[in-house]
């Protein structure tokens, strides 16, 4: 394909799987679109588990090429395919996570152009960016639900107060990060272990898609919107004593995993990276080449995204673990950040290669050029095939 429109017809023949394609070409053509063999269903299921005996939910067919969500962008629009739906209603259905970093995104890419002609560095800075979405507005709501703090335990005020100066940046460094997870952690768990029980609510936790911010916005809208309703999970009274408990478990939580001085309390040191490679046994990642917990930023709503998984908090599970950045009229100058490097065999010694700048968020160039590469290479490594067995046909595949 040559172009964006040829590309577009390109994925016509694409089936599986299922993913949005962001394109874009010299001429300025940018757009995206959704491809594969996505089934029909006469009754939206809404991706829950349904009675397979039932053949009310069987799949009528694949959604036509045509009904597949599109979109393209003019020289002055942005194009963000991140975790916001691409769609309302229509014949699909998908898990969208809630679209948070999308509207991250957009307010960077608003702040960087206002601050200067975009290029690839300040594009590269926001795919690094930490600062989770409305977290600054949910700590206020739940502050505000926790009454007047003077009459909490010290080591619950000890977390309000990280809490009330915290900015909403997820840095491996931050105070309010831990702060605020931990919270998270707690106050979820305080609410849901009584109606669910605890092995109920662990298996509900690990579920793909659900993220703890997004439980306590429900749980909140709960409060709010059933006050009157006597079988509703909680009421606002109920709301408040949950959050008051929670930021006490909170407290004496993180005194016991980070200390008694809040000042020492770090994101990092609660939130660590673990990369584990495919195939290989136990011995060889155990080895003195095994690539040690990082202390990592982030969380499952930042454009760096550092999703953890709330049933066993808070070991990262989800990065997005190649970076790049083209300038389509400059592709020469594109930058590239992977993790944690170019081989994962456990004996290359350049296994981690890219961690380090990956992890700072400093991408490095990636040479496209034949006389770069040339001049960059530290080796070269050429394979060839093996000679066939004596009487053996070239004619035919094995």
């Amino acid at each position: 394909a040559r172009d964006g429109g040829a590309f577009r017809q390109a994925l016509r023949e694409h089936h599986e799987p299922v993913f949005a394609f962001t394109y874009a070409d010299g001429d300025g053509a940018a757009g995206r679109q959704l491809a594969g063999w996505a089934p029909r269903r006469a009754i939206p299921t809404a991706l829950v588990n349904v009675p397979g005996r039932s053949g009310w939910y069987d799949w009528r067919g694949r959604v036509p090429f045509e009904e597949m969500t599109r979109g393209s962008v003019d020289g002055s629009a942005w194009l963000v395919t991140a975790d916001d739906a691409l769609e309302e209603g229509g014949p699909h259905e998908w898990w969208w996570h809630p679209g948070e970093r999308d509207g991250r995104i957009r307010a960077g890419l608003r702040e960087a152009r206002a601050a200067a002609p975009l290029d690839a560095a300040a594009l590269a800075a926001l795919q690094a960016d930490v600062e989770s979405p409305r977290a600054t507005e949910r700590v206020r709501l739940i502050l505000d639900l926790a009454g007047d703090l003077h009459t909490l335990p010290p080591e619950a005020r000890q977390v309000a107060g990280v809490l009330d100066r915290w900015d909403g940046g997820t840095e491996a460094e931050s105070r309010g990060a831990a702060a605020w997870h931990a919270l998270l952690h707690a106050l979820v768990g305080r609410v849901l272990e009584e109606p669910l029980g605890g092995e109920l609510l662990q298996r509900y936790l690990q579920l793909r898609g659900v993220q703890p911010e997004v439980v306590f916005d429900a749980l909140y809208e709960s409060a709010v919107e059933t006050a009157d309703d006597r079988d509703a999970l909680i009421d606002v009274p109920g709301l408040t004593a949950a959050v008051r408990e929670a930021l006490r478990r909170t407290g004496l939580s993180l005194r016991v995993q980070l200390g008694p001085n809040s000042e020492k309390w770090s994101w990092g040191r609660l939130h660590t990276l673990r990369f584990r490679p495919y195939g290989w046994p136990a011995a060889a990642w155990g080895d003195e080449r095994s690539l040690p917990a990082r202390p990592y930023g982030g969380d499952g709503l930042t454009v760096a995204v550092g999703e953890y998984d709330p049933a066993a908090p808070y070991d990262v599970r989800v990065v997005g673990a190649y970076r790049l950045v083209v300038d389509l009229d400059q592709p020469e100058l594109a930058l590239s950040a992977l993790a944690p490097g170019t081989s994962e065999h456990p004996g290359d010694p350049r296994r981690d290669a890219g961690l380090e700048r990956w992890l700072a968020g400093r991408p490095s160039l990636l040479a496209t050029h034949p006389f770069v590469v040339d001049e960059a290479a530290e080796a070269r490594l050429v394979l060839e095939p093996a000679a066939p067995p004596a009487g053996a046909s070239l004619d035919r595949a094995p």
